[in-house]
């Protein structure tokens, strides 16, 4: 294929808008369309885009803490990298915060082994981790992976998640699960505070998900998200 587009840039908006406009402009045949994707997926491997964003860190004199890469099937990747304006040590952290279903902005969902890095860092550090597991009932292909908190043996993940993403972004409620040593830390740092949410809506909740409602609600947004 000839006169390829020439692509600047890296971000996800940039592809994006190059397939529109190729498509729209200047792809003739199926066979073009092909080629094009082809080219994309060569361009916008992981590999490269971790290159790049190595080298802007570089540039503007920052230090890379941490790296998340993925590839796509059939095309496109994506990555993201963490960045700070020093070298943070390890022993300077006190904790993690993640969101291993639903990373932002990739939307990478983390893997098993990946999880288990994480456990294992805090085992060894004996810091905790922070798993902000919003969206993850809608996961759709096959069956979910284990949350950090349900692979924890040793009691270092804080578990918190939403109803907001889940129900409606009107249903302003959340929970957390804290490890059995910070409850009694809790409870003299925050528990003289009120909780926010009216009581009524905690009990309509609560009604909502006994009777099973919650469950066949989810069950049948998985089933149309699949289509």
């Amino acid at each position: 294929m000839e006169g390829k587009l020439k692509l600047y840039g890296f971000n996800n908006l940039t592809k994006s808008l190059s397939f529109n406009i190729y498509d729209v402009c200047y792809a003739k045949s199926a066979r073009e369309q092909k080629d094009y994707i082809a080219y994309i997926d060569e361009q916008y491997n992981s590999e490269r885009l971790t290159k790049i964003l190595f080298h802007v860190t570089e540039m503007i004199g920052a230090h890379v803490l941490n790296v998340s890469k993925q590839d796509y099937e059939p095309q496109g990747a994506s990555v993201n990298v963490l960045i700070a304006e020093d070298n943070i040590l390890t022993e300077d952290i006190d904790a993690l915060h993640v969101t291993p279903f639903h990373s932002y902005p990739s939307g990478v969902t983390t893997s098993i082994s990946k999880r288990y890095e994480y456990l294992k860092w805090a085992e060894n550090t004996g810091n905790y981790i922070i798993e902000d597991d919003f969206d993850s009932e809608f996961f759709i292909p096959g069956h979910p992976i284990e949350s950090l908190y349900s692979l924890d043996h040793f009691n270092h993940v804080i578990y918190i998640n939403t109803f907001s993403k889940s129900l409606s972004p009107a249903m302003r409620i959340g929970y957390m699960i804290l490890p059995d040593a910070l409850l009694e830390k809790y409870d003299q740092v925050l528990g003289n505070l009120s909780c926010s949410v009216p009581v009524m809506d905690q009990y309509i909740l609560a009604e909502f998900i006994s009777s099973g409602n919650f469950e066949r609600h989810l069950n049948h947004m998985r089933r149309k998200m699949k289509k």
